[in-house]
């Protein structure tokens, strides 16, 4: 099966996860999702992740969820920038999610990077997917 927009396949794959309460999650690996998952494991919205292969040799990234007192530290999850409408921001346009309560994540070109990066870096991007 042919995936188009791996980010979104991710970001849905992650909210069923939670909403079927499971410790972990596995999808197909990009580097673009890779990124993604270390700036969660920084920020704390999963506990870990890893780089693992199937039986035919394909490589796959599995995601231990995180939970607090049985509920799940993500609470929304979503996508901003699509492919069928990208979203930039300069860095003086760039404001932080839920007053600094949520994470912003960007594509820039020093990387994929979280707001309070992009910040202290001075640089705006793609804004890919913000969470809290």
């Amino acid at each position: 099966m042919s995936r188009n927009f791996l980010l979104a396949d991710f970001i849905a794959h992650i909210k069923n996860s939670i909403s079927a309460r499971l410790r972990f999650a596995s999808f197909f690996y990009s580097s673009l999702i890779e990124n993604v998952c270390l700036i969660l494991k920084e920020d704390g919205y999963i506990s870990d992740y890893s780089v693992v292969y199937d039986d035919l040799g394909r490589k796959n990234i599995r995601v231990v969820l995180s939970y607090h007192k049985g509920v799940s530290v993500i609470q929304n999850f979503f996508v901003v920038s699509k492919p069928s409408r990208r979203s930039y921001m300069k860095f003086k346009n760039l404001k932080p999610y839920k007053n600094g309560m949520g994470l912003t994540i960007l594509s820039t070109s020093i990387g994929v990077i979280s707001y309070k990066k992009a910040s202290e870096e001075r640089v705006g991007g793609e804004v890919l997917c913000c969470i809290f």
